[in-house]
């Protein structure tokens, strides 16, 4: 697990004043007791719907109909917040996942996914998160998602391992 935060400040672009934001990165690494090719397909959108839980509903602008592929656009609402994520890279051969999302116009959160074959039945998952605030008011929701993350490790892990067991 690690922690990282950074405060920077930007000039405000119509006014003197600066804007100061919060970049935080945190990472977590679990094991998956399946192989890699039957593992990477639950970090894609549709392929988290069976583990993810159901505030987990991506809506797809594209494509349609909705299917785990790089450069899929899609939208999750939950409650009163609205995401729009992009999958910036979805590579099975590679064990590489990567997203980005934009939450609610106030977090921009770059999602990097690197699954590695332990044996031919165990599969390493490295997750990575990196969350800039667009917004003061979403600064200290930064922070603490950085120091909440590193604990979805074991909830994804058991939420996986469960959905495996299903079928």
């Amino acid at each position: 697990m690690a922690i990282v935060f950074f405060k920077s400040s930007t000039p405000s672009p119509d006014r003197k004043e600066y804007l100061a934001m919060i970049h935080a990165r945190s990472e977590f690494t679990f094991t998956v007791h399946a192989p890699l090719a039957a593992a990477f397909p639950l970090f894609g959108p549709e392929g988290e719907r069976p583990w993810a839980g159901p505030d987990w509903d991506p809506q797809f602008l594209y494509p349609i109909p909705a299917r785990d592929v790089e450069g899929a656009v899609f939208r999750i609402r939950r409650g009163h917040r609205d995401a729009l994520w992009v999958n910036t890279v979805f590579d099975i051969q590679a064990g590489h996942a990567a997203y980005v999302s934009v939450i609610d116009k106030k977090i921009a959160t770059r999602v990097d996914v690197q699954l590695t074959a332990i044996d031919p039945q165990t599969t390493s998952v490295h997750v990575m998160y990196e969350r800039t605030s667009l917004d003061a008011s979403a600064e200290a929701e930064v922070g603490e998602m950085a120091r909440t993350d590193p604990q979805m490790g074991r909830e994804w892990k058991k939420s996986i391992s469960d959905c495996l067991a299903r079928g």
